[in-house]
């Protein structure tokens, strides 16, 4: 093999690169990647055992070419994992950049930096400097390894980084491994820390509470902008001081002062104590003072940070609630109104739960008929011995929200009504005020009782009267119409052959007195139910039913009426009392009376019904009458005391026959008897609960 491409590399050779690789290895920006370099260093090892151990002549067989491939290459393959910049060069000439170093500078790729050579990647500025390095170098003059340098990115921006280079002589030339580490961003970092301190130090000074540093020694070596305003003294002056100078001849004062300096000294950490300072001009000033000690790396105190809040006007402010507690204590203590103060209990997801009693004042003892040691520090549940704190919803709300509320309510356990006022002096807290207002709710229930009897006396006085005016002038218009007619018909000797028409206008005249005798009849009933409770017992329904058929056959002007009764039960009986025959008499006096037909036809049904675990006899009485519309189904019952007189109806004997059904606890309705047809006749039912 020829010199120029087998150049061989001697032990001594060997040993330099081995020593440069080592130094190396200890470079501290390679912490993670050292193993690389051992596992090269074992390679170099390798080579120097080889010339300890075989003879010259078989040094031949290792040639420079050879290292290169198996070191070299080697090299390139474990830097590529390194995140540090690295390149190798022989002199100023790269072979190699890895991939960090590419993308530091803004390469894809190690070909476009090989060909570019580390003279074009240097900015003209530090170029000179670094041409120097290589000439001293090159003339065997001993250059530092470390020192700045200004390399030029892909996009023309200049970055400064630091490097590190090793330097190993080759073939008269230097064999060369160089590590980057970018200055641009310790510089960035450094001015961001000054601009932080910057900013950190407006805020110390311009901060509200007032900042010392206090020594050991007492001395004041710092202070801010607020402490100097606090004391009312300048820096000069605080600087010339000891700090118990600034404190008060009081017992709050320098006497506190001193104990919390012994506290201090012995490093322990002190918070919010409250302490009173001197002013300049000799005002007291109450302050609130945390202090941590500073110490130094083998532990001695050596000052404090001391923070001072001014809380004279705090201090004011709880001396004159002070003062006037007393005041609030008599009218907590002397109040008509029951008074309790309570807290909020919470479960894990912050859900009210339950609430304590924390305090209450005679009143409540008396409205609640309970101890006041019985309740204080118990949970609600417990002190009212309830399976649930009495509103709770409502209480927790206002301990939330701060917002008072005001509710009335009765409470069953002790069978009161309460007037009750809620607020919240702070969230979890609130606060009741009540009163026992038991004897005003039963008042106001007699008085509505009273109110509403009385209403309803005076419609129906209204109503009894607007009815008489009704139907009485009615009555007495159709007998005076009829007197007129028999004296005409008597009077005219021609008429007489009217004598038939004259008996006619004679039943007329009856049939009008019955009506207002039943009238008279259906107001006594009718009042009867409205003011006095209906007595029941058990009444045999077929011999009322049978007599009310009886009496309405008898009793009506027309002739060919056809009653027929159905049963599908023999005997039974009703709750109910005399009442029941007016309900039938009605009911079947309507069938007839509003009934065009030449045969009036009327069936009675009677069967058993199960409603609401309830036993009912069901009566239904249908008719072949002239019916009655659905719109007018439900208000046919309704004559009442609001209802216009002059609208023709069924007359006043429904709402005698609902009122009275209503008074046996049943129930009365009106269907059509052909389904969907109301001109073929009516069906009224009844239910009225079985006496079993």
């Amino acid at each position: 093999m020829e010199e120029e491409t087998c150049l061989f590399l001697d032990k001594e050779e060997l040993e330099i690169l081995l020593t440069s690789v080592d130094l190396v290895k200890d470079f501290n920006h390679l912490s993670k990647e050292s193993a690389i370099l051992n596992k090269l260093i074992k390679k170099i090892n390798l080579c120097l055992q080889y010339y300890i151990d075989e003879d010259l002549t078989s040094q031949k067989e290792f040639s420079t070419q050879k290292f290169f491939e198996s070191t070299t290459n080697e090299l390139i393959s474990l830097f590529n994992k390194a995140k540090e910049p690295i390149t190798i060069s022989i002199d100023e000439n790269i072979k190699y950049a890895n991939s960090a170093f590419c993308k530091m500078l803004g390469y894809e790729s190690e070909n476009e930096i090989i060909e570019l050579g580390l003279f074009n990647l240097i900015s003209k500025r530090c170029l000179p400097k670094i041409k120097d390095l290589h000439d001293k170098r090159s003339k065997g003059e001993i250059v530092p390894n470390i020192h700045d340098l200004e390399l030029k990115q892909a996009d023309g921006e200049i970055i400064t980084i630091e490097c590190v280079h090793y330097a190993m002589p080759f073939n008269k030339s230097y064999f060369i491994i160089s590590f980057y580490i970018g200055l641009t961003k310790i510089l960035s970092l450094e001015k961001k820390l000054r601009k932080s301190e910057k900013k950190y130090r407006e805020l110390y000074e311009n901060a509200p509470n007032a900042y010392f540093s206090i020594g050991t020694d007492k001395s004041i070596r710092r202070c801010n902008t607020s402490a100097i305003k606090l004391l009312g003294y300048n820096h000069e002056e605080l600087q010339q001081m000891k700090v118990f100078d600034l404190y008060a001849e009081v017992p709050d004062g320098l006497p506190k002062a001193e104990k919390i300096f012994q506290h201090f000294i012995k490093g322990e950490k002190i918070q919010d104590e409250e302490l009173v300072m001197k002013h300049k001009n000799g005002n007291l000033i109450w302050i609130s003072l945390s202090v941590k000690p500073i110490k130094n790396q083998v532990g001695e105190v050596i000052e404090s940070h001391s923070i001072v809040i001014n809380i004279t006007e705090r201090k004011k402010a709880e001396d004159i609630l002070n003062k006037s507690e007393s005041k609030y204590r008599s009218l907590f203590e002397n109040t008509m109104e029951g008074i309790a103060l309570h807290d909020i209990v919470y479960d894990s997801q912050n859900k009210a739960i339950n609430y304590i009693i924390k305090d209450v004042n005679p009143q409540f003892e008396i409205l609640l008929s309970i101890k006041k040691e019985d309740v204080i520090n118990k949970k609600a549940t417990e002190a009212y011995q309830v399976d649930e704190p009495p509103y709770l919803d409502i209480y927790s709300k206002v301990a939330e929200t701060m917002k008072p509320t005001y509710f009335e309510n009765y409470f069953p356990p002790m069978d009161k009504h309460f007037s009750i006022s809620v607020f919240s002096p702070k969230k979890g807290r609130f606060v009741t005020v009540f009163e026992d207002i038991t004897e005003r709710k039963i008042s106001e229930v007699k008085l509505k009782e009273s109110e509403e009897k009385y209403f309803n006396a005076y419609n129906r006085v209204n109503f009894y009267k607007d009815l008489f005016a009704h139907d009485i002038n009615n009555i007495l218009n159709n007998i005076l119409s009829a007197v007129e007619l028999s004296s005409l018909f008597l009077n005219d000797p021609e008429k007489m052959e009217k004598l038939e028409r004259v008996e006619e206008l004679i039943a007329l005249v009856e049939n009008q007195g019955r009506r207002g005798a039943k009238l008279i009849s259906d107001v006594r009933k009718l009042s009867q139910i409205e003011e006095h409770e209906i007595l029941l017992k058990s009444m045999e329904t077929c011999k009322i039913l049978k007599k009310a058929m009886e009496f309405t056959k008898n009793s009506s002007l027309k002739e060919n009426i056809d009653i027929q009764v159905e049963f599908t039960i023999k005997e039974f009986s009703v709750k109910a009392n005399e009442l029941l025959f007016d309900v039938f008499e009605n009911i079947l006096n309507n069938a007839t009376k509003y009934n065009d037909n030449s045969q009036i036809e009327i069936i009675i049904k009677i069967t058993k019904l199960q409603k609401q675990e309830i036993c009912y006899i069901k009566i239904e009485f249908l008719d072949n009458g002239i019916g009655i519309q659905d719109e007018r189904k439900e208000s046919i019952f309704q004559r009442a005391y609001n209802k216009d007189l002059s609208v023709r109806g069924m007359g006043f004997g429904l709402s005698l026959v609902k009122k009275i059904i209503e008074s046996f606890k049943g129930e009365i309705w009106i269907e059509d008897r052909v389904k969907g047809d109301y001109t073929k006749g009516s069906n009224f039912v009844i239910l009225i609960p079985e006496d079993v």
